[in-house]
């Protein structure tokens, strides 16, 4: 039987029908006080996560830390060097490589040249580009999230200890204490993102489910006004999960908060305060990729996540697959979503954008006809 492994985090996968679902959700204007109820600060996961970095797999790094600080470098060229121009910026990288979507061969040969001719600026990024660029198994039917592979255009850190942050609430939860940490380049804005995310109604066509029930709370997403700092949204949503016998099924409420870090990049903050639980938590940063010349590329999303189910066993590998899983699952909804909308970049920053939320039902504790 396979094991729970939870890939709702922020874009859950769900094989069974949604119970008492209906269409749309859409938001109650709230004051961010009272969002401030809904989702406790605590409950965010905690900022300083390694104290250590070595950018050679297995990567012991701050992934996040790292993937913004990637996403804005710059690789000046060098005399003789006009021909890389698809190497001048780590923008200009991703956009080059994704001209080679579909064709592994030549995009193994850009990789080589950059290798052989730019030493300096591989030896950069040659712990995270291969990974985030090479992603033609994720396309197609043979991805599995339970593997992870070099072709999956998923990028895999060593876990961080929540405990070792100092943090009084996270050093004081119980339970296992690693968190997981990935990211991938989502060629879709923050829109479709948003979308494929809380369209629970049709997760149904996502990779690996293990769900007997999943979806958003009747009045259950808020979102307050920008007044100069932006807005914030909350959803709240549950699922209810099978394990292995005797364990019987898992319960989990869940909060799902959407704002803007200093830097203006959307980040999405999940945690879950149900008693089957020690914990759970997770969250997403969205940071934007562009070429030299300005033009956007890619979203490029960090997720840290990790849980622990009380009663239960898990191991490295069910941790492991629920953030890749996750991840992976996010970016094919959401793509498909973004090219369903024309392809045209919307919000990409600065802003929380605009969604609707499908795929509704009862809390767990209420009966299913409301």
């Amino acid at each position: 039987m396979r094991r729970p492994v939870f890939l709702l985090a922020l874009t859950a996968a769900v094989a069974a029908p949604l119970i008492a679902a209906e269409d749309l959700l859409v938001p109650r204007i709230v004051r961010r006080d009272a969002a401030r109820t809904l989702f406790h600060d605590e409950w965010r996961l905690p900022v300083l996560r390694v104290s250590e970095s070595a950018r050679e797999p297995p990567l012991r790094v701050d992934l996040a830390r790292e993937m913004r600080e990637l996403a804005a470098m710059e690789f000046p060229l060098q005399r003789g060097e006009r021909d890389l121009a698809w190497s001048h910026t780590f923008g200009d990288l991703v956009r080059g490589l994704r001209q080679a979507k579909g064709d592994p061969a030549r995009r193994g040969r850009m990789l080589r040249i950059l290798r052989a001719r730019r030493p300096s600026v591989w030896q950069r990024v040659a712990g995270y580009l291969p990974a985030l660029v090479n992603d033609d198994r994720l396309y197609g039917d043979a991805w599995d999230s339970e593997e992870y592979e070099d072709d999956d255009g998923l990028l895999l850190a060593e876990p961080f200890d929540r405990s070792a942050s100092g943090d009084p609430f996270w050093s004081e939860v119980g339970g296992t204490t690693d968190v997981y940490q990935a990211a991938t380049l989502i060629y879709a804005d923050l829109e479709a993102i948003k979308d494929a995310e809380n369209d629970f109604a049709t997760y149904t066509g996502n990779v690996n489910a293990n769900y007997e029930l999943i979806h958003a709370v009747r009045g259950g997403y808020v979102r307050t006004p920008d007044e100069g700092w932006g807005a914030c949204t909350i959803v709240r949503m549950v699922f209810r999960s099978d394990v292995p016998f005797p364990y019987g099924t898992v319960d989990c409420d869940v909060r799902i908060r959407t704002s803007l870090n200093d830097e203006g990049h959307l980040v999405t903050d999940m945690f879950s305060p149900s008693e089957d639980v020690y914990w759970l938590a997770g969250q997403d940063v969205s940071v934007p990729i562009r070429a030299s010349d300005g033009t956007w590329v890619a979203m490029l999303q960090t997720r840290v996540y990790g849980f622990d189910i009380r009663g239960v066993p898990d191991g490295d590998g069910t941790w492991r697959e629920a953030v890749l899983g996750g991840l992976g699952n996010l970016r094919r909804r959401a793509e498909r979503r973004f090219r369903d909308a024309g392809g045209k970049p919307r919000t990409v920053e600065g802003a929380v954008p605009e969604f609707a939320v499908r795929g509704i039902g009862p809390g767990l504790e209420e009966p299913e006809d409301g």
